[in-house]
């Protein structure tokens, strides 16, 4: 029976050893070196505050300089005592044993030399110099630097000088830190440590580090907002920001991302701006719940209706337009037509009123009528108003059918070829615009689009796109629609026929 108790303590001691074992390999610490306001680790002779450890020094040359401040004459000294024999000296502008003596008993001059000294008690003797050399006064010494200063001349003693020093990376160990490597993705990286605030880097205690290529941080969550729009280098893939977990804002627009698959694990996200860019799924997005702000427009989204599956969707402001709706199967009816054409219209016209029926829709401004459309058939037509509204029509069926693809498509058409900018949509369109003789001024716009193209029915054909006033730029065309039916809005638009000027 003792020996079963032995055994029993045996067998209980073996496996705190092994927790023990196993608490001391997964306690992992995370190198957080000293750096400057940008992340980049810098060297320094001793440790910094708060990092005690370091990875080995290297001896380097350290340079440091000083600069003139004032200059000015020497003065001329004399060394008095009382006799040649006497080793009392002391030093005075004037001539031993004179009436204005310091000491009338020293009367026997010892020496007389020029000093850069200004009064008796300031190193007379240590500051001798040539009568006619001028005297300078210095700044202190800059702080000792790797760089050598401009300007830098190891003759000039009194300016520069230099030695021989060890210096080390310092860094401290946290535990709980994130490492991220970016070895397969230098374009984020870069991205990342060019647009990130300092105040993060700060926060979170973030290195940029190299060979591998890696960032580091003590609490990468404290990193609350990332804009890398427009880098040099577009960013392709996101996949390592996964880990910034924290992330309430992100801006990833005009880059060349197809896969948002680590968009899923930001769950804290209440802005997110993924426009022009070339993204086929929405799905990673529809498990955000703190979504406030969203932008998906110009990319090749060919599932759109997921997003209705986002729990706060009705309250999210959002622009998905310059997809392809079609190939979302987003619109399959007339009161789905209006219902996009209504949230487009809030997103770039605001100013405007729209009432919907049945088979029309009619604009108004300042409880004017300025601009009808009428359905019939599912053929949706222009029959009376200011012509711009017609082409503002035409700007929103771009922005339910072409997505950032076939924008890039439309920039190769030869400017001459204006069926090739409208080619997407094929016979369902029938567009006739004509111009007054000045050839810039609109005169009239014919304008209608078989609504069967979105909701998936046979086309009645037959549609003709024309252009019939020759010699006039179809880029001129193309220029007109979008300056006029762009964000600044319809009101613009109907200013400027009344002659208010853009």
């Amino acid at each position: 029976m003792k020996k079963k108790k032995t055994n029993i303590i045996k067998f209980i001691s073996f496996l705190l050893l092994i927790f023990s074992f196993n608490l001391s390999v997964n306690a992992e610490t995370t190198k957080i070196y000293y750096a400057d306001d940008r992340g980049i680790r810098k060297q320094a002779l001793t440790a910094p505050e708060g990092y005690p450890n370091n990875d080995g020094g290297a001896e380097v040359t350290l340079y440091s300089y000083r600069t003139i401040t004032e200059s000015y004459d020497p003065i001329k000294y004399y060394g008095c005592s009382a006799d040649a024999e006497s080793t009392v000296i002391k030093y005075q502008q004037m001539a031993c044993g004179s009436e204005d003596s310091l000491d009338p008993t020293l009367t026997y001059e010892k020496e007389n030399f020029y000093s850069c000294a200004k009064t008796p008690s300031d190193s007379v003797d240590g500051k001798k110099t040539e009568e006619g050399k001028k005297c300078n006064l210095y700044s202190a010494w800059s702080a000792r630097s790797t760089e050598k200063p401009k300007g830098y001349d190891e003759s000039k003693t009194d300016l520069y000088k230099s030695e021989k020093a060890t210096m080390y990376f310092w860094y401290k160990e946290v535990a709980n830190g994130t490492t991220i490597n970016f070895e397969n993705n230098k374009a984020l990286y870069e991205a990342i440590k060019k647009k990130i605030s300092t105040s993060y880097i700060e926060d979170a205690e973030i290195n940029f580090l190299e060979n591998p290529l890696r960032i580091v941080a003590s609490d990468i969550t404290k990193v609350k907002e990332l804009r890398l729009y427009n880098v040099n280098n577009s960013i392709v893939s996101i996949d390592e920001l996964a880990y910034f977990t924290g992330l309430t804002e992100l801006d990833l627009s005009h880059n060349e991302i197809e896969k948002i698959d680590a968009i899923k694990n930001l769950v804290n996200l209440e802005s997110l701006d993924l426009s022009h860019n070339a993204i086929i799924s929405v799905e990673p997005i529809i498990g955000l719940k703190k979504l406030g702000d969203l932008d998906l427009s110009y990319n090749e989204i060919t599932n759109l209706g997921l997003l209705k599956k986002i729990e706060n969707y009705n309250s999210i402001v959002k622009n998905y337009y310059f997809n392809d709706f079609k190939k979302s199967g987003l619109i399959k009816n007339w009161s789905e037509f209006v219902d996009e054409f209504l949230n487009f219209k809030s997103l770039n016209y605001s100013e405007f009123t729209i009432k919907n029926t049945n088979d029309s829709l009619i604009f108004y401004y300042d409880n004017s009528e300025i601009g009808k459309f009428e359905l019939k058939n599912n053929i949706l037509k222009f029959v009376s108003g200011e012509n711009e509204i017609a082409l503002g029509m035409v700007y929103f069926l771009f922005g339910i059918g072409y997505s950032q693809s076939d924008f890039d498509k439309a920039a190769n058409c030869a400017e001459d070829d204006y069926k090739c900018y409208f080619s997407k949509f094929g016979d369902y369109l029938k567009l006739n615009i004509t111009y007054k003789d000045d050839r810039e001024t609109l005169d009239k716009v014919d304008f209608s689009f078989d609504l069967n193209y979105f909701f998936g029915e046979a086309t009645s054909g037959g549609a003709t796109i024309n252009n019939p006033k020759t010699g006039v730029s179809n880029a001129l065309v193309l220029l007109g629609i979008t300056l006029m039916c762009s964000a600044i809005g319809f009101v613009v638009m109907y200013k400027h026929k009344t002659g208010i000027q853009l």
